[in-house]
């Protein structure tokens, strides 16, 4: 851990972030080891509101350092320009194809604004621990976990840009039925995501809308 010469106010601003902090929700699953964990969504909800209220603000990078992929987390303070900085390694495999290096990343990612923060949240290999695994089984289930993470943020990049893209496209239809149609056309969306749950309560207030402006014409 690396910082700025004085972190006086830094703590402080960083102590009341802390105390608005709730613990991240295990929102994902690691059926691997039959295991929950908070993903980097949930991390990044959990932490982002208390630090920006208090003057905080994040940035994350990553470099190679001797087979490792180190990745830092410095947390600075706007007022002041006060900052620590922690970091994160994993191991990488030496066949490590781009997919490998994007899950690593998002996985130290996550853990290292965790620990940042000083987040209540479980470490990732505790179902690995509680399985009697060790050494190069629990190495495996970490790239299987990096793996899965990559996958589910790559899932929800998906969802939004949907989600943008049909609300675009409802915002140039300016007539009900022609709303209901669309609304009707739309089918192979994820709608358990949050971004797709939103986007339907926006067609169909959209639709409400065009429907009363029908009425009252």
């Amino acid at each position: 851990m690396i910082s700025s010469p004085t972190t006086g106010r830094w703590a402080e601003a960083m102590s009341t972030a802390q105390a608005a902090m709730r613990p991240a929700k295990r929102n994902a699953s690691n059926p691997n080891f039959n295991s929950r964990y908070a993903d980097q969504y949930s991390v990044a909800k959990a932490v982002q509101k208390p630090l920006s209220a208090n003057g905080l603000a994040i940035a994350q990078g990553e470099k190679m350092v001797e087979g490792r992929l180190v990745v830092a987390t410095r947390i600075t303070h706007r007022e002041s320009g006060e900052w620590q900085e922690t970091h994160y390694a994993l191991i990488l495999p030496k066949a490590c194809s781009a997919h490998d290096y994007a899950a690593a990343f998002t996985y130290a990612a996550r853990i290292g604004l965790a620990k940042a923060c000083g987040l209540a949240i479980d470490e990732d290999d505790d179902g690995n621990r509680a399985s009697g695994r060790a050494g190069g089984g629990d190495r495996a289930g970490q790239q299987q976990q990096q793996r899965a993470e990559t996958g589910r943020s790559q899932q929800d990049g998906q969802a939004v840009a949907a989600a943008n893209e049909i609300m675009k496209r409802a915002r140039g239809i300016e007539n009900a039925p022609d709303l209901r149609d669309y609304m009707n056309s739309l089918s192979g969306l994820n709608e358990e995501h949050p971004a797709i749950k939103g986007v339907r309560r926006f067609l169909e207030q959209r639709l409400r809308t065009l429907e009363k402006r029908a009425l009252a014409a």
